[in-house]
């Protein structure tokens, strides 16, 4: 494997239709650039009325974005959420990750505009550089009540595809992103994220800033879940941040036994809290190196090849952010050892 497949993550995102929306909303035509013209946005409306098995309109939109996004800026107007969102994750996706696009076709239809998106996406990332980029179809799913639903349908192809990238993949890190798609999918792929101990994230629109949902240990969050009113002071000091946070919010581990069908899915018997915390700061030292060592990179990007402004303005929107994500691991592993120091103290 090579240096820049050992330093990237995985992504998933699941994919709207704002890709293709934003194109073709006429509120919007007059802030398009002259590089879009009347033509395409026609012969965009034109493919997508007369859907085969979507390949033509993939076409037509990944031209059209292609002139209307250069690079995978999230400041650039009219960008499509996945793009965004993706662009203001604590470090921004760069082309040492991995990045999976999941989009539904509807039972009744042989194309859909989402679908659509999600391989426009795909196309358009890997033009761009990135290491790999895939994307996988929901296939079957329904909006009609007595069918297969959209949620259900997202959350087999979410899990499986999560569980595959485990085993391919152990040591890189997953993220969802669920900005786009369907909003009763968010509560799925949290869902998922809670299940295989993966970081999530939302980008509300308009915001600068993705609401993280953080990874939580399997371990931890089977102490949250034992049928007990209330934790133990041991058992609290042995939590992370994240799981201290949940612990608050239901107010008691007992409230948590709702999720108890869950337990089954974990793999944390085996393993004690202290165990998992000392994973977990493990993890967060490897992904200060990896973090330190991409800024540097662009560091010297920025010294030496780029002589364009708007190139250099980007380069230190990228650098600012890994600064920002470096700071904040460093504040993790702090209350990691804090944790562990006094839960080793009350044994």
């Amino acid at each position: 494997m090579s240096k820049l497949e050992q330093s990237g993550r995985i992504i998933i995102s699941t994919v709207g239709k704002s890709a293709i929306l934003n194109i073709t909303n006429p509120n919007n035509k007059k802030f398009l650039p002259s590089s879009v013209t009347e033509e395409d946005i026609q012969q965009l409306k034109k493919d997508l009325e007369n859907f085969d098995n979507g390949l033509a309109t993939t076409k037509t939109l990944l031209y059209i974005m292609l002139k209307l996004y250069p690079e995978p800026d999230p400041r650039t107007k009219f960008v499509p959420a996945e793009i965004s969102s993706l662009g203001l994750i604590p470090i921004p996706a760069n082309p040492s990750d991995r990045l999976f696009f999941l989009a539904g076709t509807r039972q009744d239809q042989k194309a859909d505009a989402g679908a659509v998106c999600g391989m426009a996406l795909t196309e358009y990332y890997k033009q761009a550089g990135f290491l790999q980029t895939e994307f996988r179809e929901i296939s079957g799913f329904t909006t009609k009540d007595g069918e297969i639903p959209y949620p259900e349908a997202l959350l087999e192809k979410l899990d499986e595809l999560v569980s595959q990238l485990r085993k391919d993949y152990p040591e890189q890190k997953i993220l969802i992103n669920f900005t786009g798609g369907y909003k009763i999918g968010g509560v799925y792929s949290a869902l998922v994220a809670l299940v295989h101990s993966c970081e999530a994230y939302y980008l509300f629109e308009g915001n600068n800033q993705p609401v993280a949902l953080p990874a939580i240990d399997h371990e931890q969050l089977a102490l949250l879940i034992k049928p007990q009113k209330k934790l133990s002071l041991n058992k609290y000091l042995q939590l992370g941040p994240s799981a201290k946070n949940l612990y608050h919010r239901v107010g008691s581990s007992y409230v948590m036994g709702n999720l108890a069908h869950i337990v089954t899915r974990l793999d944390a018997s085996t393993r004690t809290a202290s165990d998992g915390l000392r994973q977990r700061r493990k993890q967060l030292e490897v992904n200060i190196k990896n973090a330190e060592k991409v800024k540097s990179e662009l560091e010297e990007q920025l010294g030496v090849y780029l002589t364009d402004p708007a190139e250099k303005a980007k380069i230190k929107f990228q650098i600012s952010k890994y600064d920002d994500q470096i700071e904040e691991w460093v504040a993790q592993i702090e209350q990691i050892e804090a944790i562990l120091k006094e839960a080793e103290a009350n044994e």
